[in-house]
C-alpha cells in the first residue's frame, strides 16, 4: 500500500503501517475495531471509508463512524455521521439501522449450529454433508443470509453482524486467504454476492471450545423453516423422481446431506428412487416450514 499523503510505499509492522517519508501512521486496530485489508486499502486509496460498524468506546459500547485521513495530523481520525440540531435526533427520512446477528458454529464435520438473533430469529443444527468445517460454515452463512432476505426483503439498512467458529473461513470471507481450488473459490464468490446485498456487514472469528474431531453420516434432522422461499421443480417418471433446485450451494449441499439417495445428474438436477418420495416430501415441507405456511408439495407429471 502507498501513503495517501506523499504516495511513498508504506512500511508494514505488526500493529501498523508507517510512511518513512512523511511520518503518516495507519494503525491496524482503531477504537477496538481491527481493520480488514479491504478497509485499509480503501482508506489509503480514497482518503476515507464509508460508515463502518464495530468501533467501541472506553465503556465498551459499540458505535459507527467513518475513517478519514488527516493531512494535518498525519494519521487517521474518526468522523461521525452527521445529525440534525443538537445531535440528539436523526435526520428525517433516514431509517434506523437494523442489526441482525448470525452465529455459525461447526460442532462436527459438515454440521453447523446456526443461530440468528434480531429481526429474524432461528436456531438449529444444519448438516451440509461430510465437508470441511470452513465450507460448512460458508454454506450456513449463505443459508442464513437468504433466510433473512426472505423476511426483511429490503436489506439496504440491515447491518449483518456475523460470528464464526472457523478461523480459515473468516480469513476467506475477509480475503486474507484465497481458497486453493476453483470450486471452493466459486463458493466464496457466491457468498460475497449474497453479502453484497446488505447495507453493511462484519464478521469476527469467535472460536468456542468443542470436540476436536467428530463426524459421520448420522442425520441431525431436517432444518425446519430454513428455506421458506424454496420452490423446487419435482417431476415423477416411471423409473425415478427428478428434482431441480435453485442455484444456491447451501440448498444443494443440505439436500444431498438430508436425502442421501439423491444422485446429481448432468445439468444440476437430482435423481431419486421412487421409494424416496416420502422422504423428499418430508424434507420440502420441513425446510419450507409447511406446518406454518400450509404449502403442499406438488409432484408434477411429465
Amino acid at each position: 500500500m502507498r501513503c495517501p499523503l506523499c504516495k511513498s510505499e508504506l512500511e508494514e509492522h505488526p500493529r501498523s503501517f508507517t510512511c518513512p517519508q512523511c511520518g503518516f501512521v495507519l494503525w491496524r486496530e482503531i477504537a477496538g475495531k481491527r481493520l480488514t485489508t479491504a478497509e485499509m486499502e480503501e482508506l489509503v486509496t480514497n482518503g476515507r471509508t464509508p460508515v463502518l460498524h464495530g468501533f467501541r468506546n472506553k465503556q465498551g459500547k459499540e458505535f459507527m463512524a467513518s475513517l478519514v485521513v488527516s493531512a494535518d495530523d498525519k494519521k487517521v481520525i474518526l468522523e461521525f455521521p452527521k445529525r440534525e440540531g443538537n445531535g440528539s435526533k436523526r435526520k428525517r427520512n433516514v431509517p434506523d439501522v437494523l442489526v441482525q446477528k448470525v452465529r455459525v458454529e461447526t460442532y462436527k464435520s459438515g454440521t453447523v449450529r446456526l443461530t440468528l438473533e434480531g429481526p429474524v430469529q432461528f436456531s438449529g443444527s444444519v448438516s451440509f454433508g461430510v465437508v470441511p468445517a470452513r465450507f460448512a460454515e460458508c454454506h450456513g452463512l449463505i443459508a442464513a443470509a437468504k433466510l433473512i432476505k426472505h423476511y426483511l426483503q429490503d436489506l439496504s439498512h440491515v447491518h449483518l453482524q456475523i460470528s464464526a467458529n472457523n478461523r480459515t473461513f473468516v480469513e476467506y470471507v475477509l480475503k486474507e486467504k484465497i481458497p486453493a481450488h476453483l470450486e471452493d473459490r466459486s463458493l466464496m464468490e457466491h457468498l460475497w454476492q449474497v453479502l453484497g446485498e446488505y447495507g453493511t456487514w462484519q464478521i469476527a472469528c469467535e472460536p468456542r471450545k468443542s470436540v476436536v474431531l467428530k463426524g459421520g453420516t448420522s442425520p441431525v434432522g431436517f432444518p425446519r423453516g430454513l428455506f421458506p422461499w424454496l420452490d423446487p421443480e419435482v417431476v415423477e417418471t416411471d423409473e425415478k423422481i427428478i428434482v431441480k433446485l435453485p442455484d444456491c450451494p447451501a440448498i444443494r449441499a443440505q439436500f444431498k446431506a438430508s436425502i442421501q439417495k439423491a444422485v446429481e445428474e448432468p445439468g444440476g438436477s437430482f435423481a431419486l428412487p421412487k421409494a424416496a418420495k416420502h422422504a423428499l416430501g418430508a424434507w420440502i415441507k420441513a425446510v419450507r416450514d409447511a406446518g406454518k405456511t400450509g404449502k403442499e408439495v406438488v409432484i408434477q407429471q411429465p
